[in-house]
This record gives structure tokens, C-alpha cells and sequence, in this order.
């Protein structure tokens, strides 16, 4: 997952609010997987944050992690476009 080049600072964090308002930028949630295909994160493209959905070290836990992950990110992105309308 690529992230904007950004710091941390309430400058860019107002920036990024503002292009996010106007419809310049679009949040978009994608799942990433960690150590290996081992962990199975949420994240956004524009904020720094993640959420862990769980590990895949075995394969039942791998696919019920994958499931959730999908959902989650299903959910994340339809409520970031009935927020921007």
C-alpha cells in the first residue's frame, strides 16, 4: 500500500480534510496483507491508520480473516460514498 507523502501535522491533516470535501481526494479502503501474507489489515489510502483483521497462519483462519476483511472493506468504502453525496 502506497500512502500520500505526507507528516503528520495538522496542516496536512486540514489539507487533506479540504481535498477530501471538495472531491479532489477519494478515501478509498483496500485490504493489505502483512509478514509475509500472514496478517490481513484494512487500510485507507489516506490516512496512516490500519486495522488489523486478524492473522492467517492457518488456512481456516487465513480464509475467515480474507472474509471479514471483505466485508469490512465493503462497508468502509460505501459509507465513504454515501458521505461524499
Amino acid at each position: 500500500m502506497t500512502y500520500p507523502n505526507i507528516q503528520s501535522t495538522s496542516h496536512n491533516k486540514t489539507s487533506i480534510i479540504h481535498l477530501l470535501h471538495k472531491g479532489i481526494l477519494k478515501m478509498n479502503w483496500t485490504i493489505e496483507k502483512r509478514k509475509q501474507g500472514n496478517e490481513i489489515w484494512v487500510s485507507s489510502n489516506v490516512q496512516l491508520e490500519s486495522i488489523l483483521v486478524g492473522e492467517g497462519y492457518e488456512k481456516k483462519e487465513y480464509k475467515r480473516s480474507m472474509e471479514l476483511a471483505k466485508v469490512i472493506v465493503e462497508a468502509l468504502n460505501n459509507y465513504e460514498d454515501k458521505k461524499r453525496k
